[in-house]
């Protein structure tokens, strides 16, 4: 061992400490060095581990190292790990560009939760606070505006305007979003626009009451739910064909999918195509049961990048789903101005962001080949206008 520590930086032998197994014959065996001002407390060991727990001076926090052999040689068992430490870093500095928390998949649930939670947070202090101070600004530029007027006056107005724009902005980006109302009345910050029509959309989307199917009114909420769930039962249903009617329907079908198509259509997925399918999202598409949009993904994918790309890349590669990524809001959306039966209501899926990138991943791979494989009455499913 003390062959080895001469490669180590150190002003004398005597400040590291070194532990490990005995090594077999002429083989190098598994070594660890630490320096001595560290407390290291040797947990167990063999020729293919060592466990340690590592307090820092001054400190009375402890964390584990676990450390395992590493066989380059592609014959060696697929056991070997590299050393890591059982957490996911210890100091914020290590790991700079992406969030802290479990290295599993259900860590970018995780952190969707925590961040919808700060943000929650964040939305009842900070907006109620603007708010409140709205009418204080306005109150007090009216008054510096009907005052004389000198330097110090005129440079407290351009601040006061000046966080009133601020905070119109957020006003309008909240109820714009609210709203659902892409148009905009050009230098018109339309804040009670916005406001009246994200109220109307509401009062519109309140189902109140329905008919059954039996034709009778039912306005209980518990009734109406228990409406809904029977029909679309109901609506999709199977009637359980049998294998043999499965085959005899199907045996005249001939593979449109060759060699080539199939190759590429199986290679494994990128990390570019999963960017390309979140930046082809609109920022702003309703959000599903994780409470985001698309647009905090564009924002800080920087931020987000490894832990999403790794996600979907597990789910797409791997197959390996997190629980409740495909979790789904499914909403109603009336064909009518006045639906009276279920019949005349659209439902539709709002997905998990993560979810959705993974889905319009395998969309953009599949959709270069749909033109040779959709017959051309099926236009619909192509991309382009459809020509009758």
């Amino acid at each position: 061992m003390s062959r080895k520590r001469h490669l180590v930086d150190v002003a004398s032998e005597d400040e590291m400490a070194s532990q490990g197994p005995k090594k077999i014959g002429k083989s190098g065996g598994l070594a660890v060095l630490w320096v001595k001002s560290v407390n290291v407390q040797l947990q167990s060991y063999s020729q293919n581990h060592i466990d340690l727990s590592v307090q820092l001076e001054n400190s009375q926090d402890c964390w584990r190292f676990t450390g395992v052999p590493v066989h380059l040689d592609e014959q060696t068992p697929a056991s070997s790990y590299c050393p890591r430490t059982a957490g996911s870093c210890l100091y914020c500095s290590e790991e700079l560009g992406r969030c802290l928390g479990p290295s599993t998949l259900e860590g970018v649930a995780a952190h969707i939760a925590a961040c919808r939670a700060d943000l929650s947070l964040w939305s009842k202090t900070v907006l109620k606070a603007d708010k409140g101070n709205k009418k204080r600004l306005e109150t007090e530029l009216q008054r510096l505006s009907e005052g004389p007027r000198s330097s110090e006056v005129v440079e407290r107005c351009a601040q006061l305007r000046h966080e009133l724009e601020r905070i119109a902005a957020h006003e309008e980006t909240l109820w714009r979003q609210r709203s659902k109302e892409v148009w905009l009345r050009e230098g018109d910050r339309n804040t009670g626009f916005f406001h009246r029509k994200a109220s109307r959309r509401f009062q519109t989307n309140l189902i109140t009451r329905l008919k059954n199917s039996a034709g009778l009114w039912v306005d209980n909420e518990k009734d109406i739910q228990q409406c809904i769930v029977d029909h679309f039962a109901h609506v999709y249903a199977s009637n359980c064909p049998r294998q043999a009617d499965i085959a005899k329907g199907t045996e005249h079908l001939r593979p449109v999918v060759d060699a080539s198509m199939a190759r590429e259509l199986t290679m494994p997925y990128t990390e570019t195509e999963v960017a390309h399918a979140l930046f082809q999202m609109a920022p702003l598409k309703s959000p599903g049961p994780d409470g985001m949009f698309p647009i905090f993904f564009h924002k800080f994918w920087h931020i987000v990048r490894r832990d999403v790309v790794t996600c979907v890349l597990n789910l797409l590669n791997s197959y390996v789903m997190p629980k409740d990524l495909n979790a789904t809001h499914i909403v109603l959306i009336p064909k009518c101005k006045r639906p009276e039966h279920l019949s005349q209501f659209r439902p539709i899926s709002l997905c998990n962001v993560v979810y959705k990138i993974a889905s319009k991943t395998i969309a953009n791979r599949l959709k270069v080949f749909l033109d040779r494989i959709i017959s051309p009455v099926q236009s619909a499913f192509c991309a382009g206008p459809a020509h009758l």
